[in-house]
């Protein structure tokens, strides 16, 4: 309980805050700091970084009251939580953290709620137990950590903004609370880092609507979903290797953009993002992981989604191998005839080289590669009683030869039959060759729409 005499000291006069209504629980028993723009604020929700010291005492104040109201709070410099128990609900909705947020193990008893929240630079939140509900929807970040954290709650982090860093030498805080540069018109862009690593959700969590993928860097290396049928990521951009080491069968994929999966150096730049992480074995480790993402796919009726994550699985091991090991397996010629019966564009193109190509064979060989034309009809037509002129062999036309390898290939024996080893060796070839290629790519293309 507050005696009126320190009540006085530290309040003076009632303030009405001119913030936004729904922020004034946070500053109730505030005095006037300072206008700004025709508007009266208390310290807290002031938005400058001159008010550092009067800031501070403030924070602390209410910290020792035990009051975790820090609705559209301004915060004017770096703020550490850090080890802090939040007894009761914590609320930082809509607070704006104009330099890094220190939570690192924190507990938070109750509710918390940071929607809204704008974090301008760093936001640490490792090994956090958050024991009730923790909500992060509408929320902008530039760099997140979230390592060994423990959601005991339901956690959600829809539409949540990861927004892109702009490097420079020095960094300030604009009236509208966006981090700019100084020193630096232009600046470089870098990745917006957000990492789940070895967080550990107990219960369930919602990724909805956010903005990944573009210019954000997630990881959810080693995270464990106690209860992964109520983990749900919904209309986001996400990428296969931000949940290597992750068993992601059981969760909730629904509308999201997985980038371009099919793309021929799709697999070698998810291993070249995380090999970026300094981890080792990166292609064995991520076939597994492609090949859960598959498995999930696959059981969820996203059957061409499963074709791609499949192709990646068995392409990252292909990689793994080098060219001499690769040239002489199996895997590397179904790779390159069919990509794994999951490409059907592949499959198709080697069926035509096989069919342009024996055409071409036929069609070089000379006359003595053939038998005469009507060899094989001689005794149909000595029962007609006519008498028939000799046949002479002749060689194949660029016609004659592409129609004579299309039946060769749909094994129909045609005109004229092969006379010496090396055409009857051709033809051996190609009606084993021709038949295997045209089942691949009916492989594939079933592949594409069905289990």
């Amino acid at each position: 309980m507050v005696t009126p005499l320190i009540w006085n000291m530290h309040y003076g006069d009632s303030l009405v805050c001119e913030c936004d209504v729904w922020l004034r629980s946070a500053c109730v028993r505030e005095t006037f700091y300072k206008e700004h723009d025709g508007k009266r604020y208390c310290v807290l929700h002031y938005p400058g970084i001159e008010k550092k010291e009067e800031f501070q005492k403030a924070l602390e104040w209410k910290l020792s009251q035990g009051d975790f109201d820090f609705s559209g709070v301004w915060f004017p410099e770096a703020v550490s939580f850090k080890k802090l128990t939040f007894s009761a609900a914590a609320d930082f909705g809509c607070a704006k953290f104009s330099a890094n947020a220190n939570f690192d193990g924190a507990q938070f008893s109750a509710d918390a709620t940071f929607d809204s929240a704008e974090f301008n630079e760093s936001a640490f939140f490792g090994e956090v137990q958050f024991g009730a509900e923790a909500n992060f929807n509408l929320a902008q970040f530039n760099s997140a950590f979230f390592g060994g954290a423990v959601f005991n709650g339901t956690a959600t982090f829809q539409r949540t903004n990861f927004i892109e860093k702009v490097g420079s030498p020095g960094r300030s805080v604009n009236s509208n609370n966006k981090a700019i540069s100084i020193n630096d018109k232009g600046g470089e862009k870098t990745r917006t880092l957000v990492y789940f690593d070895r967080v550990r959700f107990k219960d369930g969590v919602s990724f909805e609507k956010n903005m990944f993928a573009g210019h954000a860097q997630l990881s959810f290396d080693a995270a464990v979903f106690e209860k992964p049928e109520r983990v749900t990521f919904h209309t986001v951009a996400l990428r296969p290797h931000w949940f290597f080491n992750v068993d992601s069968r059981k969760l909730n994929f629904i509308n999201v953009d997985w980038g371009e999966l099919h793309r021929w150096d799709a697999v070698s730049k998810e291993i070249k993002a995380l090999e970026s992480k300094y981890i080792a074995n990166t292609p064995r480790l991520m076939a597994i992981t492609f090949r859960q993402l598959a498995v999930n796919a696959e059981e969820n009726n996203r059957y061409e989604e499963a074709a791609n994550f499949r192709y990646m699985a068995m392409d990252a091991r292909r990689i793994e191998r080098g060219f001499i090991e690769n040239l002489f397996s199996l895997g590397w010629w179904y790779w390159a005839l069919s990509g794994y019966g999951e490409r059907v564009w592949r499959a198709f193109v080697a069926l035509l080289v096989i069919w342009l190509l024996f055409a071409v064979f036929y069609w070089s060989g000379n006359a003595t590669w053939w038998q005469p034309k009507q060899a094989s009809k001689v005794a149909a037509e000595s029962n007609a009683g006519e008498k028939q002129p000799s046949a002479v062999a002749q060689p194949l036309t660029i016609p004659d030869a592409l129609i004579y390898s299309l039946g060769v290939m749909a094994l129909q024996k045609p005109e004229p039959l092969p006379a010496n080893k090396r055409a009857k060796g051709l033809v051996l070839l190609e009606t084993i060759l021709g038949p295997f290629q045209a089942a691949l790519l009916a492989l594939a293309i079933r592949r594409k729409f069905m289990r």
